[in-house]
C-alpha cells in the first residue's frame, strides 16, 4: 500500500489514506463488474425476480432498491447496471437512502449511466443529510481526493468523522491517522488512541498495533480519560443502533 501511494503526486500522497483506498477499491471493483481473479462466493441468492419486479413496478421503494441491487451485484439475475441504475433511481426518488449510496457510486464510475462527479455528490450528500454513515465517509473521501471539488483536508475530516460518530470503523481508523498526524484537525494522540480502538473493535485489523503503541506512551490517568470517551462511545453507537 505505502509504494502505491510513493507513485501518486506528492499533493495527492498527503491525501489518501487507508480508508480512502478501501472506498477506491469498492469503487474500481464496480467499474469493472467484479473482473480480476475469481473468488470463493457465498452462495447464490435465491431471488423470485418476477415477484420481486412486479412489487418494484407498484411502487414499492424497498423493492426497487433490492431489485436494483440484484442487478448491480448480479445476485439472482444477470448483471445489468443500466436496469440497476433505473430501479435505484427510482427507489432514491422516493427517498430510499441505501438506493443514494449506490446511485452515487454508480455515477462515480459511470456505471449504467454517464459518469459525473456532480451526480455522485448531490446523492451522496442526500444520503448523508439522512444520517447514512456510507455516504458520509464516501463525501470524506471525495473531499480528500478532489474528486469534482477543491481538495480540502478540512472538510474531508469533518465528514469522515461524522462517519466514525455514526460507527463505521474505516472512518473511525481514518480520523486516528488524522489525529495523530493532524491532517485537518488539530493533533490529538489521545483522539487518535480512542478512534484506533474503536476502529479496531470494530474489526479493523491495522488499528491493533497503533493502538497498542500509542497506549503504552500515555500516562495511566491519559488511558483512563480514553477509556472512558471509548465507554461512551460504545454506549452512543448501542443506542443509535437501537432506534
Amino acid at each position: 500500500m505505502n509504494a502505491a501511494i510513493e507513485f501518486l503526486p506528492p499533493k495527492r500522497q498527503r491525501a489518501i489514506t487507508r480508508s480512502d483506498f478501501v472506498h477506491f477499491a469498492l469503487l474500481m471493483l464496480l467499474a469493472c463488474g467484479g473482473c480480476g481473479e475469481p473468488t470463493p462466493q457465498a452462495p447464490p441468492v435465491k431471488l423470485d425476480l418476477s415477484s420481486l419486479t412486479s412489487q418494484a413496478e407498484s411502487g414499492d421503494p424497498k423493492a426497487q432498491s433490492a431489485l436494483g441491487r440484484a442487478y448491480m451485484e448480479g445476485s439472482g439475475t444477470s448483471r445489468n447496471y443500466q436496469k440497476a441504475a433505473e430501479w435505484l433511481g427510482r427507489a432514491a426518488d422516493q427517498t430510499n437512502v441505501e438506493s443514494m449510496v449506490h446511485l452515487a457510486m454508480l455515477h462515480q464510475v459511470g456505471q449504467g449511466v454517464p459518469q459525473s462527479d456532480a451526480k455522485a455528490l448531490h446523492w451522496f450528500q442526500r444520503a448523508y443529510d439522512l444520517s447514512n454513515a456510507v455516504a458520509a465517509y464516501s463525501l470524506g473521501s471525495i473531499y480528500a481526493n478532489g474528486r469534482g471539488v477543491p481538495q480540502n483536508s478540512t472538510t474531508a475530516a469533518r465528514y469522515y468523522q461524522t462517519a466514525a460518530d455514526w460507527g463505521d470503523p474505516e472512518a473511525q481508523y481514518n480520523m486516528a491517522q488524522r489525529y495523530e498526524l493532524g491532517r485537518g484537525v488539530q493533533t490529538n494522540l489521545l483522539e487518535a488512541l480512542v478512534c484506533y480502538e474503536l476502529a479496531a473493535k470494530g474489526g479493523v485489523p491495522d488499528a491493533k498495533a497503533p493502538a497498542t503503541r500509542l497506549r503504552d506512551v500515555c500516562s495511566p490517568k491519559e488511558r483512563a480519560a480514553a477509556d472512558s470517551k471509548i465507554d461512551a462511545a460504545l454506549l452512543r453507537l448501542r443506542r443509535l443502533k437501537s432506534q
